[in-house]
C-alpha cells in the first residue's frame, strides 16, 4: 500500500456513485491510476455523485476521499 498511497493520495476524480459514512462509492479518474480508471471509495461524509472529490488515504482496496 505505501507505494500506492503515495501515488493516489492527493488526487483529484468525479464519484461515478455517491458515498456516505457506512455506503461506499465509486470514483473516476480521467487517467487509470495503478491500471484502474474507477476505484471503490468510502467517506466519513456524504457526497452526491457526480461531486468532484479528493483521495485523502488509501485504506485497503478503498479510497477515502473528501470534498475539495
Amino acid at each position: 500500500v505505501g507505494m500506492s498511497d503515495a501515488i493516489l493520495t492527493g488526487e483529484i476524480g468525479l464519484l461515478t456513485h455517491g458515498v456516505a459514512p457506512f455506503q461506499n462509492g465509486e470514483v473516476r479518474f480521467q487517467k487509470p491510476m495503478l491500471g484502474a480508471d474507477v476505484w471503490p471509495c468510502r467517506s466519513d461524509e456524504t457526497i452526491a455523485a457526480g461531486s468532484r472529490v479528493k483521495v485523502m488515504t488509501v485504506e485497503g482496496s478503498f479510497l477515502k476521499v473528501g470534498n475539495i
